[in-house]
Formats: structure tokens, sequence, C-alpha cells
């Protein structure tokens, strides 16, 4: 009876999923009173603060360009560190911005444009960094403009001590900048075709290679 014998050698596992982190190409914070016309996108903080009286009240901008992303997102999550909160419960939040024309260099509190709904709220701590999930915000952006925007500002008024700052893009320490991290899942594996190759009868062929993916590398025998 003749028989075939077929020997798959796979040298790597392709992952399911793939992580990849974006920093914002616009952000900036916002002032009210007298400096409501001042732009300050250049500063290295993005600051909160809910009282109203004279210019401090204070509040964030932040916009992500995704036009190079096409693959399927299976999560994603903006995260910013906290680097300063005055006092214990200046709780901070994130609302979703539909309207993101205004600029980093132009933006100020009296132009700012409207936010939508609540989608995260937390306690910031100083020295440490906040995560809160924006997979439908992201998830509908790559269906339209692909710039997500986001408002982060204070729940309320807090009173004099209702500072709270996190770094902006333009912070010195590359690790503190606001992230927009993306999960995406990978594409199903291609499999390459099998190479035609002739035996004869009662003998062996030399082990032939096909690719699986674009790195998973497989030979038969």
């Amino acid at each position: 009876m003749d028989f075939a014998v077929l020997h798959l050698q796979v040298q790597q596992a392709q992952p399911a999923t793939s992580t990849v982190t974006l920093t914002p190409v616009a952000d900036a914070m916002v002032r009210g009173g007298d400096l409501g016309n001042t732009n300050h996108g250049t500063s290295a903080s993005l600051e909160t603060k809910g009282i109203d009286t004279g210019y401090t009240r204070r509040e964030a901008y932040l916009r992500w360009d995704l036009t190079g992303v096409s693959v399927r997102i299976v999560q994603a999550k903006v995260r910013l560190a906290g680097t300063s909160a005055s006092q214990a419960g200046n709780e901070s939040f994130a609302s979703f911005v539909s309207n993101d024309t205004s600029g980093e260099a132009s933006l100020t509190l009296n132009n700012k444009r409207t936010s939508g709904k609540l989608i995260a709220q937390w306690l910031p701590v100083t020295g440490q960094a906040v995560e809160f999930d924006v997979t439908p915000q992201v998830t509908a952006t790559l269906l339209s403009d692909k710039k997500p925007s986001l408002r982060i500002a204070a729940t309320d008024n807090q009173g004099d001590a209702g500072n709270v700052s996190y770094a902006s893009r333009e912070n010195a320490t590359t690790a503190n900048r606001p992230q927009l991290i993306l999960t995406h899942g990978n594409a199903a594996p291609a499999i390459t075709e099998v190479p035609n190759q002739a035996v004869d009868m009662n003998t062996a062929t030399t082990a032939l290679p096909i690719v699986i993916g674009d790195d998973i590398t497989a030979t038969y025998s």
C-alpha cells in the first residue's frame, strides 16, 4: 500500500491582537475671565478647575488623527498622566467633542467647541496616570473624519484648591504625554501555495517552505 507522511514545523505563533500608542496632534488648556481670549496651546500642562470667578476656570481639549488607521479596533483607551491635584476630591471628567475644527494655536475658552455627554469620570491623584475607555467614540470616528477629540474638565466647583494638572503633549517627559492606546485584531493569516514537486516512488522530498501570514514560516516533508 502506498502512503505519504506530511510533517509540519511551525516556527512562530502570531498573536491575536496588537497595540499601537498615539499622542495627540493637538491639545490645549483654556482659561476664563480676563484670559478668555488667550491661547495656551504651548503649555506643558493641561489644567482643570471648576470655579468661575475671575480667570480661574480651566478646561483642556485634545485631538488625535487616525487617518492612517485601517485595522479593526478591539479596544481604545486614553491615558492621562496626573502631575498634580491640589486636594483630594477634585474630580475630573471627559466628554467627546464632535466639532474638532479648533486649532491648538487658536483655541480659547471663548471660542471652544461644545462637548457631548460625559463618557468617563475619575478622582485624579498626583503622580498617577488615569485610563478610560473610548472604544465606541473611536469606532464611530473611524467612520467619519477620523479625528477623535475630547474635553477634560472638573465635574463641579471645588473652590480655590480645585486645581488639577495633567501632562500635555508638550511635556518634557515623553512617557507622561497623553496617549490614545489602540488594540487591534490581526488579519487572518494567508497561507502560500505548496509548490509542486515530483517524487519518485519510495523516496522522500526535501523540506519545502510555505509562509503563513507575514512572519510565520512552516516547512513540510
